[in-house]
């Protein structure tokens, strides 16, 4: 084969080969969950919630806990990162790592927990509060507490006095994250206050209007507007999710019913659509942000190849030697002939 073509030949590959590489998955086929073990959880009881995720994801999800403080590198190709109800204050550093974690794609669920007085098991809400605020979100979500402690909503509507969710207390936006569905939900949860003007822009669960808090001191609380349960935000390429009720998709058994809360309702349904869609719309955004730089770089690596194509041809190309003056032979005995005639002129 020609010298030429073949350097031709390896330019173009070498082309496709670095494009190849920015267009690969950003997620392998494992899902790799991390729960935060480290900062003294409160509840832990998540195993039928995760074997649930496992299995509706074909196998292919890899849970990890974490039992060390968060450094630069542990959250490395990590998919979700869990923080279930704590008692142990993250460092400065390790909320910076959370949000840069976020930024750069990965989803954070921080799971808030009720405050139910003299109760075996229950959580500092200000910690994932001060986690939540580290994080700068356009809307401003917070944990609600009153001196210190968290609190309960309670439906006095109900026959439980749990919160019952139905279609009515999706928004719009929230729908349209979970693939236009709305699940039936029976939750025990904390409340968790929205600073914006209109709520109904928000991906957020409204509880019913007519629900009030009881605070870990015994206040009673009542709020006009701006109470949620759950929350969805976007923070660069990923998803902050808050909610208030992790006890109510834990292995826990519900007093009345007898029955693991995540089987309560459609519980389970509910927290399996909000993982796969934040999973799907996270791969989304990295595929379009691999696109991206396929565009942008396609005529960049093009054009060094024709480069060096170029400079290739002109080193290798053959050089013709000057054509050299022919220098016009004269013999002696014309010359001396010229001679003689020029002096008989004289």
């Amino acid at each position: 084969m020609n010298t030429k073509y073949l350097v031709l030949v390896i330019l173009v590959f070498s082309c496709i080969s670095v494009i190849s590489i920015h267009s690969s998955p950003q997620f392998e086929n494992r899902i790799v969950v991390v729960l935060d073990t480290y900062h003294k959880p409160a509840l832990l009881n998540f195993s039928k919630a995760f074997e649930y995720l496992n299995e509706s994801m074909n196998h292919s999800v890899s849970l990890y806990k974490l039992n060390h403080s968060l450094n630069k590198s542990t959250l490395s190709g990590v998919a979700i990162y869990i923080i279930p109800p704590s008692n142990k204050t993250f460092s400065d550093e390790e909320k910076e790592i959370i949000k840069s974690y976020v930024r750069r794609g990965g989803i954070l669920i921080l799971m808030g927990l009720d405050y139910v007085k003299d109760r075996e098991f229950n959580s500092d809400i200000i910690i994932l509060d001060d986690v939540l605020s580290s994080i700068p979100l356009d809307t401003t979500i917070h944990f609600n507490y009153t001196k210190g402690l968290g609190n309960t909503i309670i439906d006095p509507l109900s026959n439980d006095s749990y919160v019952h969710i139905n279609s009515s207390h999706y928004t719009e936006p929230l729908k349209e994250f979970l693939g236009d569905e709305t699940y039936n939900l029976i939750l025990e949860s904390a409340v968790l206050t929205v600073e914006t003007p209109n709520v109904s822009s928000e991906m957020l669960i409204i509880p019913p209007a007519w629900v009030y808090a009881l605070s870990g001191d015994g206040t009673i609380l009542y709020f006009e507007s701006g109470i949620t349960i759950f929350a969805i935000e976007k923070y660069g390429d990923g998803y902050v999710i808050s909610l208030g009720f992790s006890i109510s998709l834990s292995d826990l058994v519900e007093p009345n019913s007898g029955s693991p809360w995540i089987d309560l309702g459609e519980n389970k349904d509910f927290w399996l659509a909000v993982i796969k869609n934040s999973l799907k719309l996270s791969a989304r955004m990295q595929y379009q942000k691999t696109y991206n730089i396929i565009l942008w770089m396609a005529p960049m690596v093009g054009g060094i190849g024709v480069f060096i194509l170029s400079i290739y041809f002109i080193a290798t190309r053959p050089r013709v030697a000057p054509k050299k003056k022919e220098r016009k032979e004269v013999k002696i005995s014309e010359l001396l002939k010229e001679m003689r005639k020029t002096r008989e002129r004289k």
